[in-house]
């Protein structure tokens, strides 16, 4: 049924999901007797065999006629790219604090986080490279299948067109849409001197058949980067302009002044405390002048991975009307939010998503953990006592056999996410179209 949000089914036929219930689900007994179901987290395969059940809903069908969605984290473009990690709460201690110590270790910690999650997205800005990186291979599988499922969608009733929200500086989905052929809005308009605003978002696109007087719909993605990107530049003068960077001009000029001035990296960060951290980068400030990396570095127009990333969104006014925009999408009709690689630690985003679950029944939030620790702490954040829909779904990583007999995870990446939802979603679209 289009139309039908998973909670909704739970409750319409709470007997079914009662039957066999996995150990990961809770289930309460309210007024005079009836049952329900709050999901806190579940392997895909027990989810989709309670769906089954039901007979109220097909997950594939779910997926292919909603209002669809997605949130793309950090995790969605490793290997290739680093994860935060600890290194937020890191940056937030150094940040701060005034003193000269804790500004060289700022630096110190932004260095590394350059190196893990910027830096590498030089390697792969050719497509024929990118196209043979694991990472990009992932993004075009991803937006291949996303372009035929929204394909095969009804554009007069359902529509063609799919959002992307993502925290993740990096090109990467722009690289893979541009290698698909899918179109897509970034927020740029014009050639020479592509400008950005939130205006240039939703416009609808038609494809004239060469030789019949009929036209189409073209499957379009808007693209929303909520704590900016690589290929955003910022013009000079009083009214500054959001501008194209797509040669990541200010990427490599960051990496410029790392050559020119290098630096040992730490073996790790994540487990360390501060303090020690801060002990080593005071030593190593001997030997680095974090200056030239510093004034490249506060060049680029993306939201630093700080708290302090809070205040810079809300009042710089392109990241606060992203961020606008994914609460107005939160709020509509029959709404599916797809979350991967996120780790819903970012505050502001969380509250957003929260606030949308309890105010719209309607909507949908099915988060992909990537392991279990993950789907525990997913829980923690996301399921609040006081939950007034029940439209929350962690899913975690189901158990996978090898030819031994060995159990072990499979974890929830941008590929597994393709192959197990999207592509049979595909499948299952197609089927019902033949009826």
């Amino acid at each position: 049924m289009n139309g039908l949000s998973l909670s909704a089914a739970v409750r319409r036929q709470p007997w079914e999901f009662s039957r066999g219930l996995p150990k990961c689900c809770r289930v309460r007994q309210g007024g005079g007797g009836a049952l329900t179901v709050r999901f806190v987290h579940i392997t895909f395969e027990r989810l989709v065999d309670r769906i089954r059940g039901t007979k109220q809903l097909n997950f594939g069908e779910r997926i292919a006629s909603t209002n669809l969605n997605f949130l793309l984290g950090s995790g969605a473009s490793r290997p290739l790219l680093g994860t935060l990690g600890q290194i937020e709460t890191l940056l937030t201690i150094a940040e701060e604090s005034g003193a000269a110590d804790d500004l060289v270790a700022r630096r110190f910690l932004q260095h590394e986080f350059f190196r893990s999650a910027i830096g590498p997205v030089l390697k792969i800005l050719v497509p024929s490279k990118f196209l043979k990186d694991p990472t990009g291979g992932a993004y075009v599988r991803f937006f291949r299948a996303l372009q035929a499922l929204l394909h095969r969608r009804d554009s007069a009733t359902e529509g063609r067109r799919a959002r992307i929200f993502t925290t993740n500086y990096d090109p990467l989905t722009e690289l893979a849409l541009e290698a698909v052929g899918m179109d897509y809005e970034d927020g740029f308009a014009g050639r020479l001197s592509p400008k950005f605003s939130m205006g240039n978002y939703g416009s609808i696109r038609y494809v004239r058949s060469q030789y019949f007087e009929t036209t189409n719909e073209s499957p379009t993605v808007d693209v929303h980067k909520l704590h900016g990107s690589l290929t955003w530049a910022l013009s000079d003068g009083p009214n500054s302009e959001i501008t194209f960077d797509g040669s990541l001009n200010g990427v490599r000029r960051v990496g410029d002044a790392l050559a020119d001035n290098p630096v040992g990296r730490f073996k790790t960060l994540n487990g360390r405390a501060y303090r020690s951290i801060l002990a080593a980068c005071t030593k190593a400030a001997v030997k680095f002048d974090t200056a030239p990396f510093g004034s490249a570095y506060d060049e680029l127009a993306i939201v630093n991975p700080s708290s302090a990333k809070y205040a810079s969104t809300v009042l710089t006014r392109a990241y606060y009307d992203q961020l606008r925009s994914l609460s107005n999408e939160l709020e509509r009709t029959n709404t599916t939010l797809l979350c991967i690689g996120f780790s819903f630690e970012d505050l502001h985003i969380r509250e957003i998503v929260v606030r949308a679950a309890d105010s719209n029944p309607t909507l949908t939030v099915i988060v992909f953990a990537h392991d279990a620790p993950a789907a525990i702490r997913l829980e923690e954040l996301l399921e609040p006592p006081d939950r007034r829909n029940l439209n929350v779904i962690v899913i975690e990583p189901d158990e996978v056999a090898d030819a031994a007999g060995n159990l072990s995870s499979l974890p929830w990446t941008l590929l597994t996410l393709t192959e197990r939802v999207l592509e049979p979603a595909i499948s299952r679209r197609a089927q019902v179209a033949k009826r």
